[in-house]
């Protein structure tokens, strides 16, 4: 299948399988257990990475956990827009929602990355989405060692 030149999303790529086999597996990093396995669409996983500010949203809550006025302040996109991408990619296991309390004793959610690689592979007559995300005991070791702890 070849895209135009106007194919500017990621699932253009989509569009047709024809004749093949799609296969999709989820890694996890650290202990995997019966709870953290997932079983992800192909299309849904590509549709949630789709728009530039999903993408720019899981790389900022890379770095920290960012709450949706944050994002909305980085990405430039309206509150609505960060509500609908951080809803998809909890969704899909990408995002992990957490909630926090400020100061004034108010509570808001933040959110931080669990995503970490999502290869597309196509060989032998199939197409293949393998998702690895962070689990949260590999979370709390860079929470510890952050604060000092040894590993």
């Amino acid at each position: 299948m070849t895209c135009g030149a106007s194919d500017t999303s990621i699932g253009a790529a989509f569009a047709t399988t024809a004749n093949a086999t799609v296969a999709t597996s989820v890694m996890g990093l650290g202990r995997v257990d019966e709870h953290s396995r997932m079983d992800p669409d192909p299309q849904s996983v590509v549709e949630s990475i789709d728009s530039e500010d999903a993408r720019e949203i899981l790389a900022l809550a890379s770095r920290e956990p960012m709450s949706v006025d944050e994002f909305e302040a980085e990405v430039g996109v309206s509150l609505a827009t960060v509500y609908r991408r951080t809803d998809e990619l909890t969704g899909q296991g990408f995002l992990e929602e957490r909630t926090e309390v400020a100061d004034d004793g108010d509570h808001y959610s933040s959110y931080e990355t669990s995503l970490h690689r999502i290869t597309f592979t196509v060989e032998d007559g199939e197409f293949r989405v393998d998702v690895e995300v962070r689990r949260d005991d590999d979370k709390f070791a860079r929470l510890w060692r952050s604060l000092g702890g040894s590993s």
